[in-house]
Parts: C-alpha cells; sequence; structure tokens
C-alpha cells in the first residue's frame, strides 16, 4: 500500500538530485497555502473526481500550475493524482518538510508583516526564531497588509502570531459566542 511518507520521500529525493530543495519547499508551501482557498476542498474533489479521465486530470494541473511552479513539482502533483492519491498530497509535503528540516538541519520559515522590515529588525526576528527553534533559520519575507499591524511567523510544524487582524478576529469570535 502506498503511503503519504513514500510520496514526500519520493519529492525529498528529487529535489535534492535535482539541487531544488529550497525551490520546491517553498512552492509546496504556496500550493498547501493555495489549496487551502478552495472551499471545502474542491481542489482535491476535482482531481480526485471519477467522471475526469487521466489525461483531463494531467491538462488541468498543466492549466492551473505550470506557470506558477517548477517542474519537478507539476511532475509530482501529476504522479500523485495519477496514482490516484491525491487526497494525501498535504500529508505528503508535510513529510516533505520534515524530510528536508531533519537531513538540513535548518528549519525555512516565511515572516509576514504588514510593512517591510528593516535589516536590524529582520536579524532581530531570525535570531529570535533560531533561539525559539533551536536551529538555524532560512527565511523568506511576505507583506500581508491585511495584518494591519504585526508579524506572523510560519514554519512547517508551528505558527506564531501577533498582528491585529487576528486579535481582531478572536475578539469578535469571543462577542459572538456571548
Amino acid at each position: 500500500m502506498i503511503n503519504a511518507q513514500a510520496f514526500g520521500m519520493a519529492l525529498f529525493q528529487l529535489s535534492e538530485e535535482e539541487k531544488k530543495v529550497k525551490k520546491v519547499y517553498d512552492q509546496s508551501h504556496d500550493f498547501l497555502k493555495l489549496a487551502r482557498n478552495f472551499k471545502d476542498g474542491s481542489l482535491a474533489a476535482l482531481l480526485n473526481a471519477y467522471t475526469l479521465t487521466k489525461k483531463e486530470k494531467l491538462k488541468l494541473i498543466d492549466k492551473l500550475f505550470k506557470n506558477h511552479f517548477c517542474d519537478l513539482f507539476v511532475d509530482f502533483l501529476k504522479t500523485i493524482v495519477l496514482k490516484g492519491y491525491f487526497n494525501l498530497v498535504e500529508q505528503a509535503l508535510k513529510y516533505f518538510f520534515d524530510c528536508v528540516e531533519n537531513e538540513k538541519h535548518v528549519q525555512f520559515i516565511r515572516i509576514i508583516t504588514a510593512f517591510e522590515l528593516s535589516a536590524p529588525q529582520l536579524k532581530r526576528i531570525v535570531a529570535a526564531m533560531e533561539k525559539k527553534l533551536n536551529s538555524k533559520i532560512v527565511y523568506k519575507t511576505e507583506i500581508d497588509k491585511s495584518l494591519i499591524s504585526g508579524i506572523r511567523i510560519e514554519s512547517s510544524a508551528q505558527l506564531f502570531e501577533k498582528n491585529i487582524r487576528d486579535q481582531l478576529s478572536r475578539l469578535m469570535e469571543q462577542f459572538k459566542g456571548n
């Protein structure tokens, strides 16, 4: 029986062979973020649908992802869909993240802020995260104005956030509960 670990390990090994680990790692995060934006798992439902032929599914993957992701990642998606295991893609990617982080002794994080950080601010954040995670940090920064103010730091296993948008959301949930 095929499991998510087999797909994740294969993606890790291929990305190492092609020296694209960082690129595939970043694209895997981008893909998961994109997939989660589909309502009710509709992307998974579409790519697992029995009404589409395998050829139609491959064309759909090319149309949706070919111009946005490297060939290695697109081929990974095609393989997992052709085998009928798209429902395992999230688990496979999480295993891939674990392989990368364990093998490279590094944590990849995304630092998301409402505004651009200065070099000293970024240096302090990275140093704090290296201490907290007890690991070397490789980071990517993003600006998300919807945060209003504050920061959101994502790793493969953890989320750290301190921003006005999320605080307001939690406050609204508390009011709804009363």
